[in-house]
């Protein structure tokens, strides 16, 4: 994950570098980003992804999206209950000598198609601050899995699921030019399939 993270920074480095010298119009920009999101089953989850866009005419723009979030946690504990999915529980309880540890995993994914508008460009045609304000649609997945170990007599419990939602919602993204092709910003996501809210600092190239 981190090396992938660097290799697309060191792609929009070389981007960057290519388009350097030359005076042209640049339609095309490449996001990276990582931070914060929250959804019901990853909250505080560590997120990545990237957005490319296309510019159509002076302020309108199209683009693609993708962004993951992960989390894991571990704890340990005396008992534990579980849904036997008739509208009862199932209470497992501990000898005094016997702890149960527990894993959680998740992660949530979001693959959308973004339309928005820049409205700073409407006024300022040349300006270095670009405000993407935008709605998305396309596909979210969620899955879990959780994992109950019992440390007397290897006693296992493993309970697993994974959905896919239509997902549409918002994007909301700022950036400043800090180059004629190299911008620095941040970016929030809201997915309705998910019920994700998603904040990240992001670093872009326009070519």
């Amino acid at each position: 994950m981190k090396r992938m993270l660097l290799l697309l920074v060191v792609l929009l480095y070389g981007i960057a570098g290519r388009l350097a010298a030359q005076d042209v119009i640049r339609p095309w920009s490449l996001q990276v980003g990582a931070g914060y999101s929250d959804t019901e089953n990853i909250p505080g989850g560590f997120t990545y992804g990237f957005y490319l866009g296309k510019r159509m005419g002076s302020f309108l723009e199209v683009g693609l999206s993708m962004y993951n979030s992960t989390r894991q946690t571990a704890n340990n504990a005396d008992s534990f209950a579980s849904n036997e999915g008739d509208g009862s529980f199932q209470v497992n309880m501990s000898s005094p000598n016997e702890k149960w540890s527990f894993f959680d995993a998740g992660s949530a994914n979001c693959y959308m198609i973004v339309v928005g508008v820049n409205p700073l460009h409407l006024f300022w045609q040349n300006s270095r601050h670009n405000l993407f304000l935008a709605v998305q649609a396309g596909l979210s997945n969620k899955h879990n899995i959780h994992f109950i170990y019992g440390d007397k007599g290897a006693k296992v419990s493993i309970y697993t699921n994974s959905n896919t939602y239509i997902g549409y919602g918002a994007r909301v993204a700022y950036e400043y030019q800090i180059h004629k092709n190299v911008g620095a910003g941040a970016a929030v996501m809201y997915d309705h399939g998910n019920k994700m809210l998603t904040a990240m600092a992001t670093l872009s190239t326009h070519f």
